[in-house]
């Protein structure tokens, strides 16, 4: 199944019916792309904002995290609608990673200085989508 270009990271929805696909791009043309699983087909594409390097899914489902490091900042997606509803800034940290808890209370990023290979972990308050 042909899913777009350069995929970089992907995960599936809790129930397994979706698949998410993080195609990555140096620019703005990046995209996500929303597979059904049952299908096998690609039902949706979702603007992925700058340089998206992984996402990670709410326990519920209900909500994509999607880490875009260029853009210093994690993307919010509405699972329902496919549209973006926040943007969590990492005040000039380059997010590469995230993981959600089991409990979905949290997002855990894994992010690096923009000048060092020192790195940091952010921890985001998926209530509010801020960083606590």
């Amino acid at each position: 199944m042909r899913v777009g270009r350069a995929p970089r990271h992907l995960a599936v929805t809790p129930d397994g019916h979706f698949v998410y696909v993080v195609h990555w791009s140096d620019g703005l043309d990046s995209e996500i792309s929303v597979i059904d699983a049952r299908k096998g087909k690609v039902i949706a594409k979702i603007p992925g904002g700058l340089t998206p390097e992984s996402l990670d899914i709410t326990p519920n489902g209900a909500s994509a995290y999607v880490t875009n490091f260029d853009a210093f900042l994690v993307s919010v997606i509405d699972t329902s609608s496919y549209v973006p509803v926040a943007a969590i800034s990492l005040r000039g940290l380059m997010p590469f990673r995230v993981a959600i808890t089991p409990d979905g209370r949290f997002a855990y990023v894994i992010a690096r200085e923009i000048e060092s290979i020192q790195s940091h972990i952010a921890v985001i308050d998926t209530a509010i989508n801020q960083v606590v």
